[in-house]
């Protein structure tokens, strides 16, 4: 399936377990939606997807197997079907599966339109994965102006940066954060409109990568490189925004 997932079009990464393991992660491109769990993969479309969750669920799997381990190895002691020790083995190794399926794990959950959960477990739901979640949960939600939703906004002074002359920043000015949609949302009322400038992510191309900022304990968006005036959004139609 990996041939149907375009890597250059990827607008968001993130770690399912720990920093660079390959095997275990999460993408989201223009169209779609990859998930590698022990290095299997899973994509889907996000047309298909009505939001990304998490839940805590009890595994059937080792509930079932050690709910019919501890009874068996239980009653095989008093038919001498084993050596007393291999009886207590079982026995033990029943209760611990039980406990084990009983106690659950965390899964991240994708909901689809048609009503199935995907349930992929983890051993725990990390911040990172939680950032994720959000800024993918927006995108699917299309909050405001569809058009809008998908832009990416960062805060430069035009003293800092000639924009709009045409001309290339030196590069010791990159790389700097900036903010999604719902991040430019909570935050609006305090920052100036003129200070703000809109990049359309499917022109920017690799110059925008998303990274989890320590600073504001969020996955932002991260501007690598100076960008085409093409990829720039007309402030009419984002100015709205700071009028609300």
């Amino acid at each position: 399936m990996e041939e149907y997932f375009d890597h250059n079009r990827v607008r968001a990464v993130v770690y399912l377990l720990s920093e660079g393991d390959e095997k275990n992660r999460a993408l989201i491109s223009d169209e779609h939606l990859l998930v590698v769990r022990k290095n299997k993969k899973n994509i889907f479309r996000l047309q298909d997807i009505t939001r990304l969750t998490t839940s805590h669920k009890k595994m059937l799997f080792p509930l079932f197997v050690g709910g019919i381990m501890t009874p068996f190895a239980f009653l095989s002691y008093f038919t001498n079907l084993f050596h007393p020790v291999l009886h207590l083995l079982m026995m033990l190794s029943g209760m611990f599966l039980f406990y084990l399926g009983w106690s659950g794990r965390d899964t991240l959950t994708i909901v689809l339109k048609d009503g199935e959960e995907i349930l992929i477990y983890l051993p725990d739901i990390s911040k990172n994965l939680r950032a994720f979640m959000n800024y993918v949960n927006n995108i699917l939600s299309h909050k405001g102006r569809p058009a809008v939703s998908e832009l990416l906004f960062f805060i430069i002074k035009k003293d800092e940066i000639p924009w709009f002359t045409g001309e290339i920043p030196s590069k010791e000015f990159f790389p700097v954060f900036g903010l999604a949609y719902d991040q430019l949302m909570r935050k609006r009322h305090e920052l100036k409109s003129e200070n703000i400038i809109a990049v359309k992510p499917n022109e920017a191309g690799k110059e925008i990568k998303f990274e989890f900022d320590t600073a504001n304990n969020e996955l932002r968006p991260k501007l690598e490189g100076p960008v085409s005036k093409a990829s720039l959004a007309d402030k009419s139609e984002y100015m709205y925004i700071f009028d609300r």
